[in-house]
């Protein structure tokens, strides 16, 4: 079992790019497969590009020797002689050495607060959100663009992923708020529609719901969407699956509702067991005949498997009966999965169940 420091070392030597291409391909497997040990990466990642010059451990390593010379010699000169407050500033070399012992110290503190974090991970547990942070599994997300005539922002790579579901013919989708509240520009896109432009239409952040629409002169409808929302609330130990993105393809999951309340007793989300992974917030939960029953939207952090998701009662009530959402929506009213086998379902559902992308500014 790897310890702690052998986990650092690792990621050392992939942030400096040290590792062979075998080795490469293995660490960035495991950052899409471990999510917390993804997130350590890009801790290290934002540490180190904080030091703008000093990223290259050789350089650092020869700056911290420059310290150490001028710490001796500043302690030898100063038992000699009083010292004067304008000697801290004259010369690069002295500069250099205090700029070296703040990046040492500096690097201490990361260290410590990864030990902290790691001793400290199982005495609370905490919701988190499923937005899959794409900077830190890019070697997995890079496609060939199909237009050439889309704009800037479909030409860099995404900054924020999750998953949206079709909830209209006439191109309304539906996702978490999370995963798009801060981005400037959004697409999605899957095997049958190939890759759409969206626009926010209306948001909830308390029930963390977005709902987007397609904008975009290629499109025309989704034609009928085979399954509908459900109109009763699900039991405790009712069989659910999702569909959803945490990766370029999509992935079925399959489990049970754990809890009729969510995240801390909240009343508006059931708790499933059911393995999720970033990249899954805004996915389909849906009963076994097809029904759509919530939306995923976080996971436990100390229960693995222990997701949640908000209830299709509370996101149908925002869609029909909100006086803020100054559009209507037509929701399906027809279920043409009902007594169809668990994998016809999935192969006409996986068709209105999309990747989403959003691009923050340059």
């Amino acid at each position: 079992m790897e310890n702690k420091n052998e986990i650092v070392e690792q990621i050392e030597r992939y942030v400096f790019g040290e590792m062979n291409l075998s080795e490469r391909k293995d660490f960035e497997t495991r950052m899409l497969s471990d999510s917390d040990f993804a997130e350590e990466v890009a801790d290290y990642k934002k540490l180190i590009n904080s030091f703008d010059g000093y990223v290259k451990r050789s350089k650092i390593k020869k700056r911290l020797e420059i310290a150490h010379v001028e710490m001796q010699s500043e302690v030898e000169v100063s038992s000699l002689r009083p010292l004067k407050i304008r000697n801290l500033f004259v010369g690069r070399k002295v500069w250099a050495a205090a700029a070296s012992v703040a990046l040492l110290i500096s690097i201490g503190t990361y260290l410590v607060m990864y030990y902290v974090h790691s001793f400290n991970y199982k005495d609370k547990a905490y919701y988190k959100e499923l937005r899959l942070d794409i900077e830190q599994v890019k070697s997995s997300q890079k496609k060939i663009i199909k237009k050439l005539n889309e704009d800037k922002a479909s030409q860099r790579e995404a900054s924020f992923g999750g998953t949206a579901i079709a909830i209209s013919a006439e191109g309304y989708v539906l996702s978490s708020y999370h995963v798009v509240k801060d981005v400037e520009t959004i697409y999605m896109e899957n095997k049958r529609f190939n890759r759409l432009k969206l626009k926010k239409v209306y948001s909830d952040p308390k029930l963390d719901l977005i709902i987007l629409k397609v904008e975009d002169d290629s499109f025309k409808t989704f034609g009928p969407l085979p399954f509908t929302f459900r109109k009763t609330n699900l039991d405790l130990g009712e069989q659910v699956f999702t569909l959803g993105y945490p990766k370029q393809d999509v992935v079925f999951g399959e489990g049970y509702i754990s809890s009729v309340n969510g995240y801390d007793g909240d009343t508006v989300s059931y708790q499933i067991a059911v393995p999720v992974n970033p990249g899954q917030s805004g996915g389909p939960l849906f009963d076994q005949q097809g029904n759509l029953v919530g939306i995923v939207s976080g996971k436990h952090t100390e229960n693995e498997g222990s997701a949640f998701a908000v209830k299709a009662y509370y996101i149908k009530k925002t869609i029909v009966s909100n006086d803020s959402l100054s559009i209507s929506i037509k929701l399906p009213k027809v279920n043409y999965l009902r007594n169809q086998g668990k994998i016809q379902m999935i192969k006409k559902m996986q068709d209105y169940v999309f990747e989403i992308k959003g691009y923050t500014k340059y």
